[in-house]
């Protein structure tokens, strides 16, 4: 029930996290399921083999590219949460990630220091 209450508080703050106009964060479990942020656009998803990607990185940090559906290069850098061994991701677009790069980076670390 903990788990469920710090979830719940965890993706209130993840939806108030604006990361870019067409970015958005994913919590991913180790079995592979997916919690985002918010409703993506059509197509802004990433591609299964990103989710794979993280399901099989869980306990690493790090980032990686990867298309997302409707082609477009996106950028994935992930946090392993210690607490339960969820990856926290933030996705963005190859292009806003070069002029938005500094505060996602701080968005992420600031939500990482609150989860744990």
């Amino acid at each position: 029930m903990l788990f469920n209450l710090r979830t719940d508080y965890f993706l209130n703050i993840m939806k108030n996290v604006k990361v870019s106009p067409n970015g958005y964060m994913a919590l991913v479990s180790p079995g592979g399921s997916v919690i985002y942020s918010k409703a993506t656009s059509s197509g802004n998803e990433i591609r299964p083999e990103g989710i794979d990607f993280l399901t099989n990185h869980i306990g690493y940090n790090g980032s990686f590219n990867v298309k997302n559906i409707a082609g477009q290069q996106m950028i994935v850098m992930f946090n392993t949460l210690g607490s339960n061994q969820w990856a926290l991701a933030v996705i963005v677009p190859e292009d806003e990630m070069i002029q938005k790069e500094g505060q996602i980076k701080y968005i992420s670390l600031s939500i990482i220091a609150l989860w744990e």
